[in-house]
């Protein structure tokens, strides 16, 4: 059967999460450390994040932040990111995830994997880019600007060239 479609990014959450030299250490405050990584990965499309355990001890699945989050509950995120894959058999995807087991289970239902360790740092550096770059001035900075070029009315009109 031939995967079509965009490519699903399937993430082992806690691994990423332990893996992530930033995120690694906000590990003492899980919660933290989740919102962290949800932030970074905020509306991204095709995100599927997967989380062990979960509020309540039960298996849940909701979008939050333009992602798709995926608790396991009493059950193993590997073990829900398998059944993904086995359910969207005609999707490409790709996991995201250094267990090694997981891997070798993802790539017998065809996904491709990548690792963990390093995973984050493309999002990091898109979202600095993305950091610098600014919107219009606003009037009050239009207004500095044409003051200092002499181009504002209260210079008395633009100056003439030297």
């Amino acid at each position: 059967m031939s995967r079509r479609g965009p490519v699903h990014c399937l993430i082992d959450a806690h691994n990423v999460l332990h893996q992530d030299v930033i995120l690694s250490r906000h590990m003492h405050e899980p919660e933290n450390a989740r919102h962290l990584l949800e932030e970074l990965l905020a509306d991204k499309p095709h995100m599927h994040v997967f989380y062990d355990g979960g509020p309540d001890g039960e298996q849940r699945a909701h979008r939050r932040q333009g992602l798709q989050i995926d608790y396991s509950g009493n059950d193993e995120a590997d073990n829900r990111i398998i059944r993904w894959l086995q359910q969207h058999s005609a999707q490409r995807a790709v996991v995201i995830s250094d267990d090694h087991d997981l891997g070798r289970r993802a790539r017998a239902l065809g996904a491709t994997t990548a690792n963990a360790r390093g995973f984050l740092e493309n999002f990091r550096t898109a979202q600095q880019r993305t950091e610098g770059i600014r919107g219009p001035l606003s009037p009050a900075e239009v207004d500095d600007w044409m003051r200092i070029f002499g181009l504002d009315d209260s210079a008395g009109g633009p100056q003439k060239p030297i």
